[in-house]
């Protein structure tokens, strides 16, 4: 992705390695303050709205404008927003128009994109881990590395759950 470096115009490229660094720190420090409002007993909407915002970016990353992956759904690629560079994967603005959505258009049934039920499927993991954690059936680490590096409790208890993990960045291309 492409950053703006503070106090300056410059901007500055991630690589794919720092960008994947980046979101799962992102989902862990956000699901940590979501949990830590729990247990305040915080009747407040804010927990609710910060779970919200990790599940988006989980969905998100299995949108093909925001993030590439292989057949078997590892994360190779995550596309850059803004200026477009030759030889790297760009998200324009018009993605979201065009390209950024889940349903399968011109059926008669609504039928969701494959990359859509990947990202429902990770999505209800993902939420089977906080409530574990919310309910202190897990720890929150180890809870949250299953989620990230893939659990194998999870995917015989979710039907069509993803073999791989679906936050790992093991399998990046190089930049």
């Amino acid at each position: 992705n492409t950053l703006l470096i503070p106090g300056t115009n410059q901007r500055s490229i991630e690589t794919n390695k720092q960008t994947c660094d980046r979101v799962k720190n992102l989902i862990l420090g956000v699901t940590r303050e979501a949990l830590k409002g729990w247990q305040r007993g915080s009747e407040n909407f804010r927990p609710l709205q910060l779970i919200g915002s990790v599940t988006h970016t989980i969905q998100d990353s299995f949108s093909t404008v925001h993030v590439k992956r292989d057949a078997q759904w590892k994360i190779k690629e995550y596309c850059k927003f803004g200026e477009e560079i030759p030889g790297l994967c760009h998200h324009s603005t018009m993605d979201a128009v065009i390209h950024d959505y889940i349903w399968v258009p011109n059926l008669s049934v609504n039928v969701m994109k494959p990359e859509a039920m990947r990202a429902a499927l990770t999505t209800g993991a993902y939420l089977m881990h906080v409530q574990r954690i919310a309910e202190n059936a897990g720890s929150f680490d180890q809870e949250m590395a299953d989620f990230i590096k893939g659990s194998p409790a999870l995917r015989g208890a979710v039907s069509g759950f993803p073999e791989t993990a679906p936050m790992n960045c093991d399998n990046l291309l190089p930049d």
